[in-house]
Formats: structure tokens, sequence, C-alpha cells
């Protein structure tokens, strides 16, 4: 893989012979064309394949929660490859089906302290979230919100609160009625740092 510069290639994509140009964070790269292998994939490639679709899968409803919980990453990586990075160990193959461990699902990575869970629940068909800052600075800080359906048709909640309101609702949409679903926090100051994502649980509307 190579890397150009501006000049006659900065605006190039697509193919030449056996070259694809491609654009990535601004700068035209140059791979050669990868021919497909005629080998049968053994049983660890075809897990490692599947782990990867369903990863997608996942990533998919949370794109725009790690564009935020990813942020400090990109300056050598996609947000996307970040949260492939972290969430790898979170497909689990269980008796040979893939399943997602939610609850050690990666939303955001940082050296941030948390926020101390008062409370979270569903009531009165909203989600209602409590928590009580660390210290004094927190409450000039964002508080995230994320809500994650299981259903892959619904598109996931990504809510914010400033830190000293210690406290957050979100109404469910209508069609949401018996969905499940799953709950994750985290916090940003205002140099965009953020802290590790915090599992609040499982839900049923």
């Amino acid at each position: 893989m190579a890397k150009l510069q501006n000049g006659i290639f900065k605006d190039l994509s697509g193919s030449i012979g056996d070259l694809n140009f491609y654009k990535w964070k601004n700068t035209v790269v140059l791979r050669a064309k990868r021919s497909p292998s005629k080998k049968k994939p053994t049983q660890a490639q075809i897990i490692a394949r599947d782990k990867f679709k369903l990863l997608s899968s996942v990533f998919r409803g949370l794109s725009q929660s790690a564009a935020i919980g990813f942020k400090s990453h990109t300056s050598s990586m996609s947000e996307r490859n970040a949260f492939f990075k972290y969430n790898h160990s979170s497909i689990l193959n269980l008796d040979g089906e893939l399943k997602t461990d939610y609850p050690q699902l990666v939303l955001s990575e940082g050296t941030l302290k948390g926020i101390e869970v008062v409370s979270a629940s569903p009531e009165n068909f909203s989600f209602q979230f409590q928590w009580k800052n660390k210290s004094i600075t927190d409450k000039s800080d964002t508080v995230y919100l994320v809500l994650l359906p299981l259903n892959e048709n619904y598109r996931s909640i990504l809510t914010q609160s400033s830190g000293k309101e210690e406290c957050l609702r979100v109404k469910f949409p209508s069609f949401w009625n018996g969905a499940i679903f799953h709950a994750y926090a985290f916090r940003q100051n205002q140099k965009q740092q953020v802290s590790n994502s915090q599992y609040l649980g499982e839900f049923l509307v």
C-alpha cells in the first residue's frame, strides 16, 4: 500500500489496471487489486468472517455514538476501526452460534472518570436516567446516553445532557412498544476527552 500526497493524484479514485485508488482520511491510497483465493476457507476463517459481519451490523446502530466515543483514536484509525478493535472480543462463539455480548460492548474509550449511576429504568413510556458527578469539574461536562434496540430495523437513540443536570429523560418512539434494548452512558469534557462507556442494563419497553 502506498500513500500519494496531492499533485495530479489528489482527486483520483477507482481502478487502473491492477491498481486501486481510493481516499482515506483525505489521502489518496494506492493498493494492488486482490485476486480472489481459490482455497476453501478454513473453519477459523469462516468464523472470523461471520464475526466481522455481525460486528458490522452492530456498528451500524452505533456509528453516531462511535464518532464521539472514539474521536481520540481517529488520528491513527477511523472510528469504525477503533470500534472493531475494542469490540472484537464482544462477539462470542457459543457452540457454533455467534452472539453479541452486549454488556461487554465498548461505546467509548478514554481516560476520564465515569459517572456514578443512581438509577436507570423505563417509566411511563420513557427512559429515566439519573447519576451523580464525582467531582466539581464534572458539572461542565456532557453525559451521553445510548439506547440500542435488538431489532436492527430500529435506529438507536443517542441523547445528551450537561453534567450539572444529573438526569435525562428520553421518550420512546411509539413503535418501540414491546422492544428490548440495551442502555449505555459515557462522559465527555470540554476538551472532547471521554470516559469508558458504562453498561446500564437490558430493558423492555
